[in-house]
């Protein structure tokens, strides 16, 4: 597990990248993030999820998930959302966190990140919604983080929102499952 601020932090293992902080340049820590990761730890892993400093995740679940899959395919797992107003836009949510094979973040490194054709250079921009375009253009396709029963294993608002159907509008319109399936994986899947 590594952790990435804008400064080091060496009693807390924080990785400083020399990016500007703000929530506005979450596409510049993010890429600055993935090529320190290919620089430095490529080889120590199949698979590399990004996660927020807020994310809960059950690794066994996750890996239990991923153990199935083929890390030399060009594939990307998370929870699959719909940009606002564009159904043909899809993103995986960063909010809930994704993960990305070995052979996705190669290329990502090599040959997307330094190309204005493929990727956005600068540095502002959602990172979720940028990365999905840049991923895209590397042919990189979106893979089914459903269970064996089509429930959604990712989430973008706390549990506690799914036990009460209480997610709310703004997300239920932009999920690319619907919230009711997402909230019977949790209660009856794990």
């Amino acid at each position: 597990m590594l952790f990435f601020s804008s400064k080091t932090n060496r009693s807390q293992a924080i990785i400083g990248l020399n990016v500007t902080e703000g929530r506005k340049f979450l596409w510049g820590k993010v890429k600055a993030a993935f090529k320190y990761i290919y620089e430095h730890h490529i080889n120590d892993a199949d698979w590399f999820m990004k996660a927020d400093d807020d994310t809960y995740v059950i690794v066994e679940n996750l890996r239990n998930m991923l153990e199935q899959e083929d890390t030399t395919q060009l594939t990307y797992f998370g929870l699959r959302f719909i940009l606002k107003n564009n159904t043909k836009r899809i993103h995986m949510d960063g909010g809930a966190g994704y993960v990305m094979s070995k052979a996705v973040l190669t290329k990502l490194v090599e040959i997307g990140l330094e190309n204005a054709s493929l990727c956005r250079q600068q540095e502002q921009g959602s990172e979720d919604v940028t990365l999905a375009r840049c991923l895209e253009s590397l042919g990189v396709s979106y893979g089914d983080s459903r269970d064996e029963s089509g429930k959604q294993r990712f989430f973008r608002i706390p549990l506690g929102a799914y036990f009460k159907m209480a997610v709310p509008e703004e997300v239920r319109r932009v999920e690319y499952y619907p919230s009711a399936e997402s909230f019977m994986t949790f209660a009856g899947s794990y």
